[in-house]
């Protein structure tokens, strides 16, 4: 089975959009060849509670996405509202896959204890925050893969 993924790219200065988009051909080339999925929407928001809120709800309803991944806006700085829209969305929290996540980029990277990125489960599908960074992406997705592979079979199951 291959799994319907979609990535949303929030930003804050509209400037960013047409900045290199490395992380998400990353994330797209780790979905389509590691956890053997297809990235069926992406979408770049700015970073607006309402329009992240909105657009996390359109793609695990309307598209029927198995997992979205959000791309930054999970720092501390007061544009980062991803976690904030994302809690709204969620309806279980999965605080292991962030915490992994955390885990795996603070021993290249102290910093990486600043990110309030986190994952959860709504309905049959997951979201999972990451960072804009091409670099964390694959220490983030290394390390949460077997997870992934399991949490989306068991949420399909039913």
């Amino acid at each position: 089975m291959k799994w319907k993924v979609a990535i949303l790219r929030c930003y804050v200065d509209a400037a960013e959009i047409d900045a290199d988009e490395t992380t998400i051909q990353v994330l797209r080339e780790m979905v389509e060849e590691d956890l053997v999925g297809e990235v069926t929407e992406v979408r770049l928001v700015p970073s607006e509670t309402a329009e992240v809120t909105a657009t996390l709800y359109e793609m695990m309803d309307y598209f029927q996405c198995d997992l979205v991944f959000t791309l930054g806006g999970i720092g501390i700085g007061a544009n980062d509202i991803v976690p904030e829209a994302t809690k709204r969305v969620i309806e279980r929290s999965l605080p292991g896959l962030a915490e992994s996540m955390r885990a795996a980029s603070i021993a290249r990277d102290p910093l990486a204890m600043l990110s309030r990125g986190m994952a959860g489960v709504k309905g049959q599908a997951l979201v999972v925050n990451l960072v804009d960074d091409p670099r964390a992406i694959l220490d983030h997705m290394q390390t949460i893969m077997p997870a992934l592979h399991r949490a989306l079979k068991l949420l399909n199951e039913a």
